[in-house]
């Protein structure tokens, strides 16, 4: 924290993948987004008698999951899913993205602090992909969407030692 304020950032690229013990040939793994973005700001403003109003702003931005495609005809004609293993993990979803912010106040006592803060979690209403899934009766693909906004209202205590 210099002057009320703080920022981080941080990003990662990576490959994630495995082999079967069979052979040498190497897949990608359903994590194999590639890369990974963190981003987390805020600004603290000091009153008097020991309180503090904040704003905290973090987001995120991630390479979609990996999903295998499925071999359709065969698929429909045995009522099962029927995956192409040869091209294990070769689809990706959409990337991730999510912003959250957050506002409060906390107060410092002699031997703790307690905050009360509103926090709007994904407050772009990003309803980002968990995964794909395929749906035989209808023959087509589904995406299981993860939550959209969420706001909440949280109270924290810190005790001191």
């Amino acid at each position: 924290m210099s002057q009320n304020y703080y920022i981080l950032f941080n990003t990662t690229i990576y490959s994630s993948t495995f082999t079967n013990g069979l052979n040498d040939k190497r897949w990608r793994t359903i994590f194999d987004g590639r890369y990974l973005m963190n981003l987390a700001t805020g600004y603290e403003f000091s009153l008097p008698k020991n309180w503090a109003l904040f704003a905290d702003l973090k987001g995120s931005w991630a390479g979609g999951t990996r999903y295998t495609p499925i071999l359709t005809e065969e698929s429909i004609a045995a009522n099962e899913l029927i995956f192409d293993e040869s091209k294990n993990n070769s689809l990706k979803v959409k990337d991730y993205f999510r912003m959250d912010l957050r506002i409060g106040y906390r107060k410092d006592r002699k031997r703790f602090s307690d905050e009360l803060a509103i926090d709007l979690q994904n407050f772009t209403n990003r309803r980002n992909i968990l995964g794909i899934s395929y749906d035989l009766q209808n023959k087509k693909h589904v995406e299981m969407l993860l939550q959209g906004f969420t706001p909440m209202v949280t109270y924290k205590v810190y005790f001191s030692l």
